[in-house]
């Protein structure tokens, strides 16, 4: 088995992996979703007089946001045609489970006009339909779909109406090429779920239906396929090792233990703690083990913890130790413009405005972190956190200042340093470059701070900022 067989493999299990459509559950709250069904062929409009949620309340400072999964089917009767197709699956198997999943999902507003590009085909029946014709099922599902988005946008310009919803229905039926497996549509349903949204900050919802791999694996099966590959990627994808693993509940592993945790492993720097607390020793082991295999070269190092097991406190000093290092960096530099590359400045866009910068010296690359997670609010939560005044013990302050007032204004809390945020969208990164480098606090307001800029390039590692 190749790498890149593997790869298909894991992108073949995310395309018959789509999520279930949300159950039905009573109502406890006017900030509550409202779900309720309607017949596929026969649909009620949630916006419409007759329809359940015409008379449901909400806030007075929300609107209704309708998000529909249409055409319910069980995926047992996707796992039974492909076993057909097939053949049974001669490994691991386990009984088979009714998953209540929608042939496609899309949004509408309260006055019931469809959410530019909000249609979601479900990438296990689009699967299905490319097995059934014989067609290649490796590449294709986003082109497909943004196909589609383009195509349905006559259809459903202005107010939507069951009679188009039925329309819509039927042409992606037949665009997935599965009419003869479905069946007449009246045997299938249509889910609603109301959502009361704040009109100025409306929450983003993800792919309410698939997995969010798909691109990312298809792309890394092709570029295995073209012998482009990367160390961390030939590690995590090779076959287990044995003899690389230390349990740490053997008794033989002691003297191992021991070694790993031996002062001269230590990294130089360590999170400014409440209570100077430090880590224990699991925790500890866990970083010297990072830093010691990983500062150097490339890999892959997996760690487990449960919820509340001290994973983002670990977190903290693995950070402190990067900030060492690059601190050792900079301190061997012959001058303070040493940081940066001689040579014609650049001009990047802010987002707003263009600002000039100049290129960093390369022996400041490699002590970027990025904190990368499938809950957009679990890493959200670790990069708003890390900059706070009151995640470091009192007793630093106020030494410990690492471009506070700019990391307050970033974050909008009382801030000890300014060394991460998020910036996991594209409005998110918006917002941030122009607090970044062309902060508005009383000393500058009116002014653009050109000598911060050159202050934060040494500090944050950025591309960016006016020398």
């Amino acid at each position: 088995m190749t790498r890149e067989s593997i790869t298909r493999y894991w992108h073949a299990v995310e395309l018959l992996q789509p999520q279930s459509a949300p159950k039905i559950e009573k109502r406890d709250s006017l900030f509550a979703s409202f779900l309720h069904d309607c017949n596929a062929a026969r649909p009620v409009m949630p916006w419409a007089a007759g329809s359940p949620a015409h008379g449901q309340q909400k806030p007075k400072d929300r609107v209704w946001s309708h998000t529909l999964f249409a055409h319910l089917y069980d995926s047992r009767r996707v796992a039974e045609s492909l076993k057909q197709l097939y053949g049974a699956d001669q490994g691991y198997k386990e009984p088979p489970k009714t998953r209540e999943s929608a042939l496609f999902a899309l949004k509408f507003t309260e006055q019931g006009l469809m959410v530019q590009d909000s249609l979601v085909l479900s990438s296990e029946a689009w699967f299905l339909g490319r097995a059934l014709a014989n067609r290649d099922w490796t590449r294709g599902f986003d082109e497909e779909q943004n196909y589609l988005r383009e195509d349905i946008k006559p259809l459903m310009g202005g107010p939507v109406d069951a009679a188009m919803l039925v329309e819509l229905t039927e042409k992606i039926r037949n665009f997935l090429g599965l009419d003869d497996f479905f069946s007449a549509t009246e045997r299938y349903t249509h889910r609603w779920r109301s959502t009361p949204i704040k009109v100025k900050n409306p929450a983003q919802e993800d792919d309410p239906l698939n997995s969010f791999l798909l691109a990312d694996l298809a792309d890394v099966a092709d570029s295995l396929r073209n012998g482009i590959t990367s160390a961390p990627l030939a590690q995590y994808l090779a076959r287990h090792a044995p003899q690389q693993r230390l349990h740490i509940d053997d008794d033989d592993a002691s003297l191992a233990l021991i070694e790993r945790l031996a002062p001269k492993h230590y990294p130089l720097g360590c999170w400014p703690a409440e209570h100077h607390l430090g880590l224990v020793h699991s925790q500890q082991l866990a970083v010297n083990t990072l830093l010691h295999t990983l500062s150097d070269g490339e890999g892959v190092l997996g760690i487990n913890g449960p919820p509340g097991t001290g994973k983002t406190t670990l977190l903290r000093d693995l950070l402190a130790a990067v900030v060492t290092q690059r601190a050792d960096a900079l301190a061997a530099l012959p001058r303070a413009s040493a940081a940066f590359v001689d040579g014609t400045p650049e001009r990047v866009s802010d987002g707003t405005d263009f600002q000039t910068v100049h290129a960093l010296n390369p022996v400041l690359f490699g002590f970027e972190m990025v904190i990368a997670s499938s809950n957009n609010g679990a890493v959200e939560n670790v990069t708003l956190e890390l900059p706070q005044r009151d995640k470091i013990d009192p007793s630093w302050l106020p030494d410990a200042d690492y471009f506070g007032e700019l990391g307050e204004l970033v974050s909008g809390k009382p801030a000890w340093g300014l060394i991460s945020a998020a910036l996991g969208s594209k409005a998110r990164r918006r917002t941030f470059m122009p607090l970044l480098l062309r902060p508005a606090t009383p000393q500058t307001q009116g002014q653009r701070p050109r000598r911060t800029g050159a202050r934060l390039a040494v500090g944050l590692g950025g591309r960016g900022a006016g020398r």
